[in-house]
């Protein structure tokens, strides 16, 4: 079974935090990795009603997740139809009713997703992440990123620090 929490930056943060305390044996950390282990927990509770997508039972579109989750892929959206034997536009129509949004949606969500833990996890350029999530024109990439950030990468990433 497929559960999808999203990706936060937060997490792997405070899993660093605890890491350094418990290495150091620094004293009275056991209350402090106590709370960041609650903020986790609380994180992820929170992650997974806003991202878990909806009827993931259906075992038709379970493997097409997987390749939707796999950033490396090039897989199209007529390459998923076709895995379906599907139209792109009933593939397209199914996977909508399926999951309250399109098939370009939700990889676009997947990816700016990704974007927002490499954008916090290194100084890489913005060029370069767009390039690693498959974006061919980074300027395409800040746009979709404001769309659905409400920032731009750049304003995200100073946000952060």
């Amino acid at each position: 079974s497929l559960f999808n929490i999203g990706t936060n930056y937060q997490i792997p943060q405070l899993f660093n935090a605890i890491l350094i305390d418990l290495i150091n044996e620094r004293f009275g950390s056991f209350y402090s990795n106590c709370g960041r282990t609650l903020m986790i927990l609380s994180e992820v509770a929170f992650n997974s009603r806003q991202n878990a997508a909806p009827a993931i039972g259906n075992e038709r579109f379970n493997t097409i997740l997987l390749q939707m989750h796999d950033i490396s892929s090039s897989v199209s959206i007529k390459d998923l139809a076709a895995m379906n034997n599907l139209s792109v536009s009933r593939f397209s129509h199914l996977f909508t009713q399926t999951y309250g949004m399109s098939p370009h949606s939700y990889r676009m969500k997947i990816k700016i997703e990704r974007a927002k833990y490499l954008l916090t996890e290194n100084d890489r350029p913005v060029k370069e992440v767009a390039e690693m999530l498959g974006f061919e024109d980074a300027f395409y990439f800040s746009r979709m990123f404001k769309k659905y950030t409400g920032v731009s990468p750049q304003a995200f990433r100073n946000k952060i620090d």
